[in-house]
């Protein structure tokens, strides 16, 4: 039996749409993404996957389900299999461990839950009968109908106050792993707790997982949060998502700001799709989960220094993260102003509209370089646009925006279309060439060790070579190519004798070497090249033990080429039509499937 935190951390991590559009092909509508079932036959689309819900449905046939069940049932998978298939994607350690030790893990957990949501009660039942801590709330502006909904509460100021709850508050260790209760030694423990505002920090099931703690004294450090347990990490969550889940994707939109504070005054006021980061910087999986839950996210920043650098880091770690569709953006309140003070001196509507005149990332990346670097000068633009590039390399998941982003960034540093085709001539990656020679390389690396044909060859007529020399040292590879890998030939025409030689095969039946020279023409150019090959190179087989995989490589590559040459020429023309920008999205897809398909 495999944990249930485990399982619920997983699909946590996980976007069921990385999953599904690895088998299935699929195409934005509306809020959700379209294509045609796996499960049956059909010509038009029915099967949909959302984001939001991270389930697949299809309208068709009925199927239902999430990442793993898509996985079982597409692949054939047990719940088992398919639990560690997905680990495996993301880096997760699937827990090795036998059953009796899996129901006794699973045990534990849920008493975590259960320590967790007693202590929860406990805090909110000693708020109601303290009249600090609700003067400090009503003080801040904090009514009693919001003080129950975030369920907050308040720590005596006993050092052993969760003793009078826990009757085996001596000898309960699930009071330490939760970071409820420090403990010196066994007669020694105390309450992490004490004095303090509760807030509760809820998993998106709804479970209470750790608490932000405010002192309402001048008690260093002012807030206190669990430490890292078996069920919490403060880089992993946000503060309100759960309260806040609803309103989220009713408004395609989520607000992200730096307090406890700020969320509740801002859903006080109607501003009620807001989640806050945990007393750190924002993290790389705190943000691959806000764009799961929304397309769309304003990260609030005060407008000092330390909020500018702030957003900063959240613009880095977005850039790898964001894919066409997603609209990330940056709010900057008057230096002195966090959201819970500017909402109460200004209100709803002003802030409101603080959020649609919010700064887009692409002009935040822009405008950051740009006033870094004097650009009215050569070699100020020339930096410029070095440290721009730098960072639009990463952003492989978006090419439409990388390109409007390369547009406007150009069109400011006066370069033209031209420069830039020269740039490319040079090796230099204006267009998607830096991502093919990034995946070129990822192919190459992984089959270098064990053969003689490296994929990243530049001189096409020498990838020719290798190429005719895998297929005559292992004839047996021509069972396996199909109609879509001829075409996939068939657009590049330096490989036009590895096509010949694969209908020479398949039309005549025959699959090894003596019997194909006894019937190709010796004065064509695949009966030289054959003729070329001499028996030495038959040791290639001995060095390939898995020549099929190296001759898919090289048609993903092929085909990669091929692609990021359409690609390049749909931007050298601008883009000029619907038609266009809809074939460089189809492009685009393709080109993240074979990279996917690269990277399993």
């Amino acid at each position: 039996m495999i944990p249930r935190s485990f399982v619920q951390d997983l699909l946590a991590h996980v976007d069921i749409l990385d999953i599904v559009s690895k088998y299935v092909q699929l195409r934005k509508a509306g809020s959700n993404f379209v294509g045609l079932c796996p499960f049956h036959n059909e010509k038009t689309p029915s099967f949909t996957v959302n984001r939001v819900k991270q389930t697949y449905h299809c309208f068709g046939c009925g199927v239902h389900g999430d990442c793993l069940s898509f996985l079982m049932s597409h692949l054939g998978l047990s719940f088992t299999e398919s639990v560690k298939s997905l680990s495996s994607q993301i880096g997760l350690v699937f827990p090795m461990i036998d059953n009796k030790k899996s129901q006794d893990e699973y045990k534990k957990e849920k008493s975590y839950y259960n320590v967790m949501a007693k202590a929860q009660s406990c805090y909110s039942r000693l708020l109601d009968n303290s009249f600090v801590a609700i003067s400090y709330l009503e003080k801040r502006g904090i009514s009693r109908e919001f003080i129950k909904f975030f369920d907050l509460g308040w720590s005596d100021v006993g050092h052993n106050s969760l003793s009078n709850i826990f009757e085996d508050y001596y000898n309960n260790d699930c009071l330490v792993d939760v970071g409820l209760v420090i403990k010196k030694s066994d007669e020694n423990r105390y309450d992490r707790f004490r004095e303090r505002i509760m807030f509760p920090i809820k998993n998106q099931y709804g479970s209470v997982i750790g608490f932000g703690a405010r002192t309402i004294a001048n008690i260093q450090p002012k807030y206190l949060n669990s430490p890292e347990t078996v069920i919490f990490s403060k880089g992993r969550e946000l503060y309100g998502l759960w309260e806040s889940r609803i309103n989220i994707k009713s408004k395609g939109l989520i607000i992200v700001v730096e307090g406890y504070m700020d969320v509740i005054s801002l859903t006080q006021h109607g501003i009620n799709n807001v989640v806050a980061t945990l007393g750190t910087s924002i993290t790389k999986d705190q943000i691959k989960k806000l764009l799961i839950v929304s397309e769309k996210i304003v990260f609030s920043f005060d407008g000092d220094i330390a909020g500018k650098n702030a957003a900063w880091k959240a613009l880095l770690l977005c850039i790898s993260e964001i894919k066409d569709g997603n609209e990330i953006r940056f709010l900057f309140l008057k230096d002195g102003y966090d959201p819970d003070l500017y909402i109460k001196e200004n209100g709803k509507d002003v802030f409101e509209n603080c959020l649609k005149n919010s700064i887009p990332l692409s002009k935040l990346l822009i405008d950051t370089y740009i006033n870094k670097y004097s650009i009215n000068e050569a070699e100020g633009r020339a930096a410029c646009w070095t440290e721009i590039s730098k960072i639009l390399k990463h952003m492989q998941n978006c090419p439409m925006l990388r390109i409007q982003i390369e547009k406007e960034a150009s069109q400011i540093l006066n370069f033209s279309k031209n420069d830039f085709n020269n740039l490319t001539d040079n090796n230099y990656s204006y267009t998607n060439k830096s991502i093919y020679n990034k995946n070129s390389q990822n192919i190459t690396n992984s089959s270098k060790s064990r053969n003689k044909y490296s994929i990243g060859i530049k001189s096409k007529p020498s990838f020719m070579k290798r190429l005719l020399y895998l297929l005559l040292s292992n004839l047996t590879l021509i069972d396996h190519i199909g109609d879509q890998q001829l075409e996939i030939l068939d657009k590049n025409p330096d490989l036009k004798i590895i096509k010949d030689l694969l209908l020479l095969a398949e039309n005549t039946s025959y699959k090894d070497l003596d019997s194909i020279k006894k019937i190709v023409d010796p004065n064509s150019e695949l009966g030289i090249a054959i003729n070329s090959f001499i028996q030495e190179d038959l040791l290639y087989k001995n060095k390939l033990p898995n020549p099929l995989k190296e001759w898919e490589d090289s048609l993903l590559l092929i085909e990669y080429q091929s692609i990021s040459n359409e690609m390049r020429i749909l931007v050298e023309n601008g883009l000029s039509s619907e038609e266009d920008i809809e074939k460089y999205k189809d492009l685009s897809k393709r080109i993240i499937s074979i990279k996917a398909i690269n990277n399993s």
